[in-house]
């Protein structure tokens, strides 16, 4: 399940995200609450360098909760992807499908992480390509 809090107001479709979290949750065979937070530039800034000690704004942060039915929290900045790439609609698909992954444990520390998690992103967007094409989102 996909609690999404947007303190900053973007417009966002919560339908389209309820079913990316859903497709990929049933692919990998996993369930529990996912909470997505959307958020600002300046506040994913601030949590990278706080977290990971990366002074830059980034798409998508993932965090893992030990708790349980809890997978984690996802910090997703609307503003930085639709900036910084042409297809934002795929592009806020593949950050959501990469935030699931890491709270399922994927990693990308290798070159065979990044690839296994690469092609998990492509699989679930084409899934999902092909189970809502002409549905609106």
């Amino acid at each position: 399940m996909l609690e999404i809090s947007n303190p900053a107001k973007f417009k966002i479709d919560s339908v389209f995200l309820n079913r990316v979290e859903k497709l990929v949750l049933a692919g990998e065979k996993k369930e529990g609450l996912i909470s997505l937070v959307l958020v600002s530039p300046q506040k994913i800034k601030s949590l990278n360098k706080k977290w990971r000690d990366i002074d830059i704004a980034t798409d998508v942060l993932s965090f893992e909760l030990d708790k349980e039915k809890t997978l984690g929290e996802i910090y997703l900045c609307p503003q930085f992807i639709k900036k910084r790439y042409n297809e934002w609609q795929t592009e806020t698909m593949r950050a959501l499908i990469h935030g699931i992954l890491h709270l399922l444990s994927y990693k990308h520390d290798n070159k065979k992480q990044l690839e296994k998690i690469i092609s998990l992103e492509n699989k679930y967007i084409r899934q999902y390509g092909k189970k809502y094409s002409g549905k609106r989102n």
